[in-house]
């Protein structure tokens, strides 16, 4: 008989402790979709706001605003003069500096640096991109030793929407980017 109930008293337990198993894993799957309806929300709020203040930024003159992501990304002063060429096809902003040349992208570095390379292998040169290229390289004769930075949106509140005015002025399209990769062409 006591053995009965010690076997009992097991099972009762193993099924205490499964139904309390099962209902706290649906209890926090609950909690987990509440959470992701509830950073949906904020997100949503969030992006409202910005679409209503965004309107009201203004970055002035869009080579001093370029200047002072250069300078910043670069961690040396940067004075760039004026834009050489926007590369749409490369998400690509070409500008003279006073001591050199300075490229914005919002390409990754190796990816930009692959894409620039392969493009003076080719051998078929029809493409206006591909002659722009051979007879003056986007990053330089050398890619690699381009010095590279960036800025983010980490760096400023606003940057996408800053990044993205910049662009328009020289007919660049960067659709608010996360962030700019800033190469100093040596």
């Amino acid at each position: 008989m006591d053995a009965s109930i010690g076997i009992g008293l097991v099972s009762l337990m193993l099924v205490f402790t499964v139904t309390t198993i099962y209902y706290q894993r649906r209890q926090a799957t609950a909690l987990e979709h509440m959470a992701e309806v509830n950073e949906r929300v904020g997100v949503s709020q969030i992006k409202s706001i910005r679409r209503e203040q965004a309107s009201g930024i203004n970055i002035g003159d869009p080579i001093a605003w370029l200047s002072e992501q250069a300078s910043e990304a670069l961690d040396e002063p940067v004075a760039l003069v004026e834009v050489k060429r926007a590369v749409p096809e490369l998400s690509a902003l070409d500008v003279a500096a006073e001591t050199g040349r300075v490229v914005f992208s919002t390409i990754e570095p190796g990816i930009l640096r692959k894409r620039v390379e392969g493009m003076g292998r080719k051998k078929d040169t029809a493409s206006r991109l591909e002659r722009f290229v051979a007879d003056t390289p986007l990053l330089g004769s050398n890619p690699r030793r381009a010095k590279t930075g960036e800025r983010s949106i980490i760096n400023d509140e606003w940057f996408d929407v800053k990044a993205e005015k910049a662009a328009r002025s020289f007919d660049l399209q960067w659709d608010q980017p996360e962030r700019i990769h800033v190469y100093r062409v040596v």
